[in-house]
């Protein structure tokens, strides 16, 4: 079977220390790249390192901010071009959820959700385009969700956003094609992970993701590694005649009618 072979790719992971952004990291490295790891989270940051890279300087790797600071990204970014090279690949993940009715919704909650989940994507594929761009070309995936193509009760911040990240991903990939770059999108559903764990304690049960799982042709959530591997794929020269689309992991709910 052939492999994504990535072996020696200088990838940026937006959102890389937990859930899939860490699941594709570990499948980054497993195929042979170098995953850096972007994350707000020190702590999530030192114990991916430290499974990632154990015997390696890991310093070089990981980078704490913010990505809705452009000047961070920005930042973090020229560091990673001295101290590892060029990036040839990036993955944007992190992003933040909102849940609740919108009439309820705080201004700077709405903005916060706005600046992380559309802003901080587009400072990473800017950052990351303007090496590619001097450097031959590169692929970038933007991890969006099934959230941007139908819609839940209490999601409207979370659910604009990924529409938001779809369409960017769409116009990015025309206006950067010529430069040999290429950009699509990954829409996972319900996926196993720490933001949604968190979503069945908001709600109190797992009532709510129970029936979305209903709702499947295949009846469970979504290991991350399963979103991991087709972002591999999208990343590789396997998806080479790829460009400006979003392919849907979600076990089969989105081909349902009703």
């Amino acid at each position: 079977m052939t492999r994504c072979d990535l072996s020696g790719a200088i990838v940026p992971v937006t959102g890389g220390a937990s859930g899939i952004g860490l699941a594709i990291c570990r499948n980054l490295r497993a195929e042979g790249a170098r995953p850096v790891l972007i994350d707000r989270d020190a702590e999530a940051v030192r114990r991916a390192l430290d499974m990632l890279y154990p015997d390696e300087m890991r310093d070089p790797y990981g980078h704490i901010l913010d990505v809705s600071e452009m000047g961070a990204v920005d930042a973090a970014f020229s560091e990673i071009l001295s101290d590892l090279g060029p990036v040839t690949h990036a993955v944007t993940c992190a992003a933040r959820v909102w849940r609740g009715k919108t009439m309820d919704m705080p201004e700077e909650d709405w903005q916060s959700v706005m600046n992380v989940n559309i802003n901080g994507t587009l400072h990473a594929c800017r950052a990351a385009a303007r090496q590619m761009a001097q450097n031959g070309g590169g692929a970038i995936v933007n991890v969006a969700s099934i959230g941007g193509l139908r819609v839940r009760l209490d999601r409207t911040a979370y659910a604009t956003t990924k529409a938001a990240v779809i369409q960017m991903t769409r116009a990015l990939a025309l206006e950067l094609g010529p430069n040999g770059i290429r950009l699509n999108c990954i829409a996972p559903g319900l996926v196993r992970t720490p933001m949604q764990e968190a979503s069945a304690s908001f709600l109190g049960s797992t009532a709510a993701l129970d029936a979305v799982v209903d709702r499947a042709a295949i009846k469970r959530l979504a290991d991350p590694d399963e979103i991991a591997r087709p972002t591999l794929f999208l990343l590789s020269d396997m998806a080479s005649y790829i460009t400006g689309e979003t392919l849907v992991v979600d076990g089969g709910v989105n081909i349902r009618y009703a």
